[in-house]
């Protein structure tokens, strides 16, 4: 008697399916498993590498300050130029120039007035004005430009 096709599939034919699906399954479980914390580690590590890229340059950027700043303190007090180096408290803000000498600047008339008449303060070496910047409140472009005027290349 010959086999009647029922046109179905096979009990085994059936198995190798189903197993097929349950490793497909596995294999891709396993590799969403291993590559979703490498991706992360990628994002993680390119994120870092760009912040690390900026403080690089920050840090670059703010080492050319100290050196231009230095540069303009040495041209000025080897060509014995009077440059504002430093500038403490307000009102009067107290500035000290790169040959050593020292100011105070009120921000008011009435104010340098009164000092002035209690004798606190020197009218030879105050003033009711603005102070001037001190080299440390330079930008770099500042700081380039003073020295380019100042030295002879």
């Amino acid at each position: 008697m010959a086999a009647v096709p029922t046109g179905g599939f096979e009990f085994d034919e059936i198995i190798y399916v189903v197993l097929g699906g349950v490793i497909l399954a596995a294999v891709l479980a396993v590799i969403k498993w291993i590559i979703k914390p490498l991706a992360a580690a990628c994002r993680t590590g390119l994120a870092g590498s760009k912040s690390q890229f900026k403080a690089d340059a920050a840090d670059e950027a703010a080492a050319r300050l100290v050196v231009l700043r230095e540069q303009v303190r040495a041209v000025a007090e080897e060509q014995g130029l009077r440059v504002a180096d430093h500038a403490t408290g307000h009102n009067p803000t107290i500035v000290t120039y790169t040959d050593g000498s020292v100011s105070a600047h009120f921000s008011g008339r009435a104010a340098y007035m009164r000092a002035v008449t209690n004798r606190t303060v020197d009218p030879q070496r105050s003033s009711p004005s603005k102070p001037p910047r001190p080299i440390a409140e330079w930008d770099e472009q500042t700081l380039q430009d003073w020295l380019d005027e100042h030295t002879a290349r």
